[in-house]
C-alpha cells in the first residue's frame, strides 16, 4: 500500500528523477551515436530521416496504447518499457560489432523503439502526481523538465566526445546500461495504486473515455488543437534552420551551437517553474510565451547578425519549455489520476501529427520562397495561438462564474 508523500524529495521521487536524467543522457548520447551508424551503415540522409519518421509514427496510436497503461499498475510499463529499451540497445550493439547490422534492423529498430514509447510515455507523464504532493506538483513538473533538458545538453555534448573516443558501437552499449539501470530503479519506486472503479468500463469505454476528458472545460479542449499548430508551426525551425545559417556564412558547428542554446532556453523555463512553485500560473504563462515566442520568430525572420540569432534561440527555447510544462501542468490539474494515462496519449498524439504534416507539404514549395517568410509564418502562427488562448481563458473564467453561482 502507497503513502500519500509528505515532501517533495521523498524516496520515490528523488529515484524516479535521478533514473530519468540519467536514462535521458543516454538517450542523449545513443542520438548522436545513432545518427552516425546510420550515416556510416548507408551513407544517406534520407535513411536518417526514415528512421526518425519511423520512431515517430507509432506516435498515433498512442491513445489505444494509453488505454491500456492506464488498466495496468504503472510500474508494469515503466519498468519493463525501460528493460525492453536496454535488451533493444545492446541487440543493435552487439549485431554492429559482429558486422551483421543492416539498415532493415536499423528501420525495425527504430519502429519497436517507437512502439515502446508509446506505453512508456504516458505512464511516465501520469506517474508524477502521485509520486510527490499536490502542493509540490508544479515545481516537480519544473524539475522533470530541468532533468530532461540538462541531460539532453550533456548529452549531445558528451555523445559527440564519446563516439570520438570510443567509436559509435561503445557509445551504444553506454545506451543499453543507462536503460537497464533506469529498469532497476523504477522496480525500487513505490508508485501509487490505481483508484478502484466499482463498475469496471470495457476497453473500448476506456477509450472513448480517453478522448472524454478533453470536453470537460475551454482549456482541456483548446490544448490538444493549440498543441497540434504549434509542432506544425515549429517544423520550418528543424528542417529550414541549416540551409539559413548557411546563407549567413554559418556552418554546422554554429548549428550545434544555437541547438544547444535552444535547449538550454528550455532548461531555463524549466528552472523558473521550479523556483516559482505554486506561485506558477499555467493558464496565464502559456499566453505570454505563445505571445512572446511569436514576437521572437518575427524578429528571428528578420535577423542577420549571429549574435541576435543565438540571443533569440534562447528566449525561443524558454518559451517553447514553458509551454510544454504548462500543458502537463494543466493535464495533471484537471484529470482524474486513473485517467492521466489516456489524457497524455491523445495528446501526444495529437500534437506530434503537426509536426510531419507539416514537413511532408514544405517540400512543394519551401525551395521557392525566402526562407525568412517560413519563419515569419511560424511567428504569425504563435501571436494567433495566443489570442485564441486569451479567448479560451475567457471561457473557461465564465463557466467558472456560472458554476459558483449555480453552487
Amino acid at each position: 500500500m502507497t503513502v500519500q508523500p509528505t515532501k517533495l524529495w521523498n524516496r520515490n521521487f528523488t529515484l524516479y528523477w535521478s533514473g530519468i536524467l540519467q536514462a535521458q543522457l543516454g538517450s542523449a548520447i545513443s542520438g548522436v551515436a545513432f545518427s552516425y551508424l546510420v550515416l556510416e551503415l548507408t551513407n544517406s540522409v534520407g535513411s536518417s530521416a526514415l528512421t526518425l519518421a519511423l520512431t515517430m509514427l507509432p506516435g498515433l496510436l498512442a491513445p489505444f496504447a494509453a488505454t491500456w497503461v492506464d488498466r495496468l499498475p504503472l510500474k508494469l510499463p515503466l519498468a519493463l518499457g525501460d528493460a525492453l529499451r536496454g535488451v533493444l540497445s545492446l541487440l543493435v550493439w552487439y549485431w554492429a560489432v559482429q558486422g551483421d547490422l543492416t539498415p532493415t534492423l536499423l528501420y525495425l529498430t527504430s519502429f519497436i523503439n517507437g512502439l515502446i514509447g508509446i506505453f512508456y510515455s504516458p505512464a511516465a507523464q501520469s506517474a508524477l502526481p502521485g509520486l510527490v504532493p499536490a502542493r509540490d506538483l508544479i515545481r516537480a513538473n519544473g524539475l522533470m523538465g530541468i532533468a530532461n533538458q540538462s541531460a539532453s545538453i550533456m548529452g549531445l555534448i558528451g555523445g559527440g566526445f564519446l563516439v570520438g573516443q570510443f567509436g559509435v558501437k561503445n557509445t551504444l552499449l553506454f545506451d543499453a546500461v543507462t536503460f537497464l539501470v533506469m529498469a532497476f530503479l523504477m522496480l525500487l519506486i513505490q508508485f501509487p495504486a490505481r483508484e478502484r472503479i466499482e463498475e469496471p468500463n470495457t476497453y473500448w469505454q476506456d477509450l472513448k473515455a480517453g478522448f472524454q476528458v478533453f470536453t470537460v472545460n475551454p482549456l482541456l479542449r483548446a490544448i490538444p488543437v493549440l498543441g497540434f499548430m504549434v509542432m506544425a508551426a515549429f517544423a520550418p525551425l528543424n528542417t529550414a534552420l541549416p540551409k539559413h545559417l548557411k546563407s549567413l556564412d554559418v556552418g554546422p558547428e554554429g548549428y550545434g551551437v544555437l541547438m544547444g542554446l535552444l535547449t538550454g532556453g528550455m532548461l531555463l523555463g524549466n528552472v523558473l517553474v521550479s523556483v516559482l512553485g505554486e506561485k506558477f500560473n499555467a493558464t496565464r504563462m502559456m499566453l505570454l510565451a505563445y505571445l512572446f515566442n511569436g514576437v521572437f520568430f518575427l524578429l528571428f525572420a528578420v535577423a542577420h547578425n549571429i549574435f541576435l540569432i543565438s540571443v533569440l534561440m534562447v528566449l525561443i527555447g524558454m518559451g517553447t519549455g514553458l509551454i510544454m510544462v504548462s500543458n502537463s501542468i494543466i493535464l495533471q490539474t484537471h484529470t482524474p489520476r486513473h485517467m492521466l494515462g489516456r489524457a497524455f496519449g491523445v495528446l501526444g498524439a495529437t500534437s506530434q501529427l503537426g509536426m510531419p504534416l507539416t514537413l511532408l507539404i514544405l517540400p512543394t514549395f519551401v525551395d521557392r520562397i525566402p526562407l525568412g517568410w517560413l519563419f515569419m509564418g511560424t511567428g504569425v502562427v504563435l501571436l494567433v495561438l495566443s489570442v485564441l488562448w486569451l479567448q479560451v481563458i475567457r471561457r473557461q473564467n465564465s463557466q467558472l462564474k456560472v458554476q459558483g453561482v449555480q453552487a
